[in-house]
């Protein structure tokens, strides 16, 4: 399954550092992941880790199994591909901020 449908919603970053909002929403469908950003916890790590705290895409999910009836099989391949999307949004946001 191609997550690109989350395309169809509009995607805000809500700064309030350490704490990051990534907001999805697409008329009267909404949600968002909520990212900490922290220090590497080990040196192996470089660079900034933004972990995942909190997700709230009940209504995401809704809006794609609409448009593209699920299976219970397809939640997990849901949800990480509403991860990826999302901490690939808040590292765009972040390259956008630098540059």
């Amino acid at each position: 399954m191609t997550m690109e449908i989350l395309n169809d919603f509009n995607t805000e970053i809500i700064n309030e550092s350490p704490i990051y909002r990534v907001e999805y929403s697409n008329g009267n469908y909404s949600g968002s992941c909520t990212y900490v950003e922290t220090r590497p916890q080990s040196k192996f790590q470089s660079g900034t880790v933004y972990l995942l705290t909190h997700s709230d895409m009940g209504d995401v999910i809704e809006y794609i199994h609409k448009k593209t009836p699920l299976t219970s099989d397809d939640f997990n391949e849901v949800q990480m591909g509403i991860r990826e999307h999302s901490l690939s949004s808040l590292l765009s946001y972040h390259q956008g901020q630098v540059q």
